[in-house]
């Protein structure tokens, strides 16, 4: 009897890891926006029902444009897949554009923005090493993001007069 639930145990905890987890040298990286998104997409939620304040979000939208952006640089600098390095760098730039509305009048627009956002980054984040392969072999394009900086990041959840 213990070794049936020892298995079904074993096989939930393995079934959770994604197939990549011990091969790509991006693993952590796509796993850490994957959780990044659902941590958001969850504040967002409790915002949305009372359960949370906005500044609680601001801060987990803070951290999201921050995991965000390094996990782009990782991605380039790991020769990754070029697109979903521009997405996340793209996500970032998002989630300090809703930090402002988020102080705003069109608070209750960004809160939904941001548990779109956090949907989105679930969603793009690869869950096997074959979703990081570009099968059409097409040379790598131009991301019209730009990079910024942890303080370029940083500067736009800090609060303004």
């Amino acid at each position: 009897m213990f070794a049936r639930y020892f298995a079904a145990a074993a096989l939930l905890v393995f079934a959770a890891v994604p197939a990549w987890a011990g091969n790509d040298p991006l693993s952590e990286t796509y796993q850490s926006m994957s959780n990044a998104g659902a941590a958001l997409r969850a504040d967002a939620e409790a915002v949305q029902t009372g359960d949370s304040s906005a500044e609680a979000l601001l801060a987990r939208l803070s951290d999201f444009a921050q995991t965000a952006s390094a996990a782009g640089a990782a991605i380039d600098a790991n020769e990754g897949p070029h697109d979903l390095g521009c997405i996340y760098r793209g996500m970032a730039a998002d989630a300090a554009l809703q930090a402002d509305r988020l102080r705003g009048e069109e608070k209750d627009d960004a809160i939904e923005t941001v548990r779109l956002l956090g949907d989105d980054a679930v969603l793009v984040t690869p869950e096997t090493e074959a979703e990081t392969q570009d099968p059409t072999g097409m040379p790598m394009g131009s991301c019209p993001v730009e990079k910024m900086s942890a303080d370029q990041l940083s500067a736009y959840f800090t609060e303004q007069p």
